[in-house]
Formats: C-alpha cells, structure tokens, sequence
C-alpha cells in the first residue's frame, strides 16, 4: 500500500531554503506561462476571426493549456520521475476548468458591461484575467498535481 503524503521537493538540495526552491519555480512557471499566454493570446485573436468569443477563448485555453501543463511538469516541478503523464494532464485539466471560468466570466463581464469593446479591450481583459488564472494555477500545481509525496512507485 502506497501514501500519498508530501513530502520534501527532490528539487530541494541540501543547503537550499524552501524559498530559494519555490522561487526557482516561479521563474520556470512564470517563463512558460507568459510563452503559454502569448500562444493563447495568438491562438485567441485567430480563432476570434472566424467564432464568438468564448468559444475561441475555450478553444485557445484547451490547446495551450494541455502543452502548459506538460512543460510545467517536466521544466517547472522537475516531476517527469514522480508524475505520470496521464495523472498531470488528468488534474492539469481541472485546473484548467477553474482557470477557463476565470477567462469567461471576465469576458462576459465585459459583453455585459461595454457595448462592442473590441479586439484589444478583449485582449487587454483576458490577459488580465490569465494574471489572476496563473496565480490560481502555479499554487494548485505546485501544492497538488506536482506535489512531492511518499510512494513506493517511481515512473525512472
């Protein structure tokens, strides 16, 4: 019988504060979030061409956030050993769920309150609205998914 209790990060050397590690985390994440974001933001404007804005919003967030929560697992929380591919993407998705309603609302606020805001108001809003997603999602990330935890099973 496994545990699933956390443990201390293997990303923690010896010597190493725990802020030292989880600042080392945060500049990982926040690199490829911001490459994630400008994709998204691309991959949003395009899809904007041709559907209403959620469904492009829903759309963009999918793609990216499926190669998002893949690079975080391997570059971010160094758990390629600990984390099984299925296991991230299965509880990357959830996280993304809460991170899609952040995006959604903010646009439906904005359809709600400003007649034909246009492309750049709707990227200015999303952009802000992926800021507060990403805080969201490095904590739940790092605390849940990618989470050190006591196991007999290693996947190296």
């Amino acid at each position: 019988m496994t545990t699933t209790e956390p443990v201390q990060s293997s990303a923690e050397k010896p010597g190493q504060s725990r802020f030292a590690v989880v600042g080392r985390q945060a500049a990982r994440f926040t690199v490829i979030g911001v490459a994630a974001t400008f994709v998204y933001l691309l991959l949003y404007l395009t899809l904007r061409e041709v559907l209403s804005p959620q469904p492009a919003n829903y759309l963009a967030w999918t793609i990216t956030a499926i190669v998002d929560t893949a690079a975080n697992r391997r570059w971010t929380f160094d758990a390629t050993c600990r984390v099984s591919e299925k296991r991230a993407q299965v509880q990357g998705f959830l996280i993304f769920l809460l991170s899609l309603v952040f995006t959604s609302v903010a646009l439906a606020l904005l359809d709600a309150w400003v007649t034909d805001a246009g492309r750049w108001l709707e990227t200015a809003t999303l952009l802000g609205a992926n800021l507060a997603a990403g805080l969201l999602r490095f904590e739940l990330l790092r605390r849940w998914t990618f989470a050190e935890r006591k196991s007999a099973n290693s996947l190296c």
